[in-house]
Order: structure tokens, then C-alpha cells, then sequence
């Protein structure tokens, strides 16, 4: 194995919506948050799940320096007290008629990528397999040219706290010809060490401090990044030569084209594999303007999706809250209509059908005959139309026990990236539970037994209160048993 060269350098993403800054900083400090490791780890196969805890989140402390960061919040409000000190007003991009794209705008946010130098790294051969990407063979591992399976290495950092003085060192060289606000536009950094290769992501805003409005900030993006053609290669050659001047084994004019050629048949996986990281590093130079301008507006419609599936949710439990009350109070009246109707039976038989078979005797047994025929006739009108009634409620009923069914086949539904809503809905109980604890004082004292939640999920709480209460005054009687 060949004596790695050490190279420095950036990749350079700048954004006008400083709202993306969210969605950057999920990818950035991920180790935060473990659905977010799971979310990307699905996404980018060079992340070793294992090796997250590795990784070292940093917000500004204000003071010159990082403190570590425990929340991204922390990095966003931090920017956003940056952004409230900005004295002209931030411009939007607007979108060209013609084109469809976004054009002007104030340039509000910068992530920079700096990866350890591989001569401060050690090599862990055959690590992952090369895959096809795309095509029909996507995700098959790719064959060299005898037909064995292809891998590629990842390199790991060979003294960790050495790595963090290299990335100490390259926040400083940034802070003071990289960005716009110097150190205090650095608003977080993230030293990764769970991908291929170890780096630092940096999150910049791009203002300055105004000269002629003390404590204010000015829009400095555009001339500090694009200032002439050259300026990204004299960027890339100042963080080179400070690096080299701080003692550190980076080469100052290595030729990646020219070392490219020219190698023995052992060494072709080796090339290849460059190709393959060269190329898809371009793409993704292209593909990241595109796809953080697009995040903000997903993340916003997923939010604003699952906004609107609470809320129904909520509909839904109010809808049924209301037909249980409906249900019981049509029960109700039904039980006193019945009551009623039983009563007016037993004085009709009691009172008039007497008084109707003496009528019948004095005036004609046909009249008579015809008068209890008509009123009989009237009372089974009636227990028909009761009888209506209870069917109709029986069958209300019915579809009313169902409903928790429906709830459940709408909770297994799946969106469009396969995951259930059902996690939502369980915390949405599990608030509502603990919610329920605390309005009846018995928080970390309720354990619900078998049937409890499902109950809890159908009425609401209602008989779970009902049980709650119950035992109180069961307990308060034991304590009491003279009173």
C-alpha cells in the first residue's frame, strides 16, 4: 500500500432561504437526534450507525470559541439573533417567468466541508461494496474486470484528538479568510468520524458587521465569495498555504488528473473508485443547490400534512364523543318512550277495554268490537314504531363499535415513503394519558391493566376517571373508617 498524500480543501453550498437552515443542520448534527440517524443512514450507506455516538456537535459560544451542542435549536437561535441584528431588509429570490427558476435574492447561508487529510487517517481496506447507483442494476454490487466483487476502503481517523486540533486549526483559518462575519458567522460545527472519510461540517451565515450602524450586521455574501472569477481557486489555495504554514502534511501541488494515469493492473479498483467518488461528488455539487431549496418547501408540506392529519384525528374524536352523547341520550328517551307506552298498555287493558266490553254490551257488540279493534290497532302502530326506533339505534350502535377499526385501518395506512401513522397516533395517547394523570393526581401511580388503553382510546378517559374516582374514595374510606 502507497504512502497516502495528504490534500485540503472545501466544498463550498450556499442558500438565499435562511428557513433551509433547519434542514441542513438535521443532516449536519444528526447524531442529536436517533430518528434522524435512522432517517439517514436509509438514505446514505457510507454512515456506520455504530460509530454516530463518535461524532462531535458545536454551537457558537459567543465568546470566540465552540461550546458543544446538545440540540440544533441551539445553532438556530443563535443565527436567528444574527439575522434579527441585519439592518437593511433580506430579499427573497423571485422566480423568472420565463425559466421557472429562482433568480436575485440576498445570499443568507454557507456550508462548508472540510475532510481530514487521508495521510492523517488510517485505511480499513474491502469496507463497503461498490454499488450501481442507477439503472436497472442499482444497488448490485459492481465486478472488476476478472469478475470478483468490487470494494472501496474508509478511512478513520488514526488519533482522534490529533483530528481535532486539525479541525480546531481549520475553524480559525475559516474564521478568519473564510467567512463573511469571521468568527462570529460561524454559527455551528459538526466533526463527523461515522462516514467514509472523517470531516467537519461548518454552518456560516454570510453577513458582516455594518461600519456605519454600530451593533448592526449588512448582507456580505456576494462580495465576499463571488467577488471576481478566481476567488473560490484563491479561497481553496489560502486554507492550502495557512495549513502548510501551521506544520501540517499537506501537499501543496498535487495534480489529482495527473496521478490518475498510468497505474499497473493492481491498482484499478483503486482508480476506478476515484472516478467514481470524482464523479459523484460533481453531481452532487450540482444537485445540492437544487435539492436544499427543496427541503424547506417538503419539510414545510410534511409538517403542514401531519398538521392536518392531527387535526382530524381531533375532528374524529370530537365526532364521536358526540355520537356516543347522541347514542345516549337517544337510549334514553327510547327507555322512557317504552316506559310510557307500557304504562298506557296497562291502563288501556286495566281501564278501557273493560269500559269497551260493558259499551259493547249496551250500544252492540259490533260497535264495540270495532272501537277496541281501532284503538289496538293504534297501540301496535305505536310498539311498531318504537320497535323502528330501537332497530335504528341497534344498528348505530353497530357501526359505532366498529369505528375503532376504521381508526385502525386508517392508522396502519401507509404514506408515500412506507411509514405508518400509527407512532403519531400512540403519542398522541400517550399525551392524553399522562395529560389524564395529572388532572386526577395520580401521576407516576396509574398503571393501566390489560384493556385500560384501548378503553382509554374509545370514551376518552371516561371510564378510567370513573375507576380512578372509585378508588379514592375506597382509600379515603380505609383511612377513615370511623367516618
Amino acid at each position: 500500500m502507497s504512502e497516502q498524500v495528504g490534500r485540503a480543501g472545501f466544498h463550498a453550498v450556499h442558500t438565499k432561504r435562511a428557513s433551509e437552515r433547519g434542514a441542513i443542520l438535521d443532516e449536519m448534527m444528526r447524531e442529536l437526534d436517533p430518528d434522524a440517524v435512522v432517517r439517514w443512514a436509509a438514505r446514505n450507506p457510507s454512515i456506520v450507525v455504530a460509530d454516530e455516538v463518535e461524532n462531535e456537535a458545536y454551537v457558537n459560544d459567543c465568546s470566540g470559541g465552540f461550546r458543544r451542542c446538545t440540540d440544533k435549536q441551539e445553532v438556530l437561535d443563535y443565527g436567528e439573533a444574527r439575522l434579527r441584528r441585519v439592518r437593511r431588509k433580506i430579499a427573497a429570490p423571485k422566480v423568472d417567468p420565463a425559466t421557472g427558476e429562482e433568480k436575485g435574492g440576498t445570499t443568507t447561508t454557507t456550508m462548508l466541508v472540510t475532510h481530514l487529510p487521508k495521510s492523517l487517517c488510517v485505511e480499513v481496506p474491502d469496507y463497503y461494496p461498490v454499488l450501481y447507483k442507477k439503472g436497472p442494476r442499482k444497488g448490485e454490487q459492481k465486478l472488476d474486470e476478472d469478475g470478483q466483487p468490487r470494494y472501496r476502503s474508509r478511512w478513520v481517523a488514526r488519533d482522534k484528538d490529533e483530528a481535532r486540533r486539525y479541525f480546531d486549526d481549520v475553524g480559525e483559518i475559516i474564521a478568519n479568510h473564510l467567512s463573511p462575519g469571521g468568527h462570529d458567522g460561524i454559527l455551528g460545527r459538526d466533526d463527523q468520524y461515522s462516514e467514509t472519510t472523517p470531516h467537519a461540517q461548518w454552518l456560516l451565515d454570510a453577513f458582516a458587521d455594518d461600519p456605519k450602524h454600530d451593533g448592526s450586521l449588512k448582507a456580505a455574501g456576494s462580495t465576499f465569495w463571488f467577488a471576481h472569477k478566481g476567488r473560490m481557486a484563491e479561497l481553496h489555495q489560502r486554507l492550502k498555504d495557512e495549513l502548510i504554514a501551521r506544520g501540517w502534511d499537506i501537499s501543496p501541488d498535487f495534480d489529482e488528473k495527473r496521478h490518475a494515469y498510468g497505474h499497473a493492473k493492481a491498482e484499478y479498483g483503486d482508480i476506478e473508485d476515484e472516478r467514481d467518488r470524482v464523479t459523484e461528488r460533481a453531481q452532487r455539487v450540482v444537485d445540492d443547490d437544487a435539492k436544499l431549496n427543496d427541503w424547506d418547501d417538503r419539510l414545510r408540506d410534511k409538517r403542514d400534512a401531519l398538521r392536518d392529519k392531527e387535526e382530524a384525528l381531533d375532528e374524529r374524536e370530537r365526532a364521536l364523543a358526540g355520537l356516543e352523547k347522541d347514542t345516549e341520550e337517544t337510549r334514553t328517551r327510547l327507555e322512557l318512550d317504552t316506559s310510557a307506552l307500557d304504562e298506557q298498555r296497562r291502563a288501556f287493558e286495566d281501564d278501557e277495554v273493560p269500559r269497551l266490553r260493558r259499551k259493547a254490551v249496551t250500544e252492540g257488540a259490533r260497535e264495540g268490537r270495532e272501537q277496541v279493534t281501532k284503538e289496538l290497532g293504534h297501540l301496535e302502530d305505536t310498539r311498531r314504531a318504537l320497535e323502528s326506533q330501537l332497530r335504528a339505534l341497534a344498528e348505530h350502535e353497530k357501526r359505532l363499535q366498529e369505528t375503532p377499526q376504521l381508526f385502525d385501518e386508517f392508522l396502519d395506512r401507509k404514506d408515500k415513503n412506507g411509514r405508518s401513522y400509527r407512532p403519531i397516533f400512540e403519542r398522541f395517547v400517550d399525551q392524553r394519558l399522562a395529560q389524564f394523570e395529572r388532572e386526577h393526581d395520580v401521576a407516576g401511580e396509574m398503571t393501566l391493566e390489560a384493556g385500560d388503553r384501548e378503553q382509554f382510546i374509545r370514551d376518552g378517559g371516561k371510564t378510567l376517571g370513573a375507576e380512578v374516582t372509585q378508588l379514592k374514595i375506597e382509600r379515603e374510606r380505609e383511612r377513615s373508617p370511623g367516618r
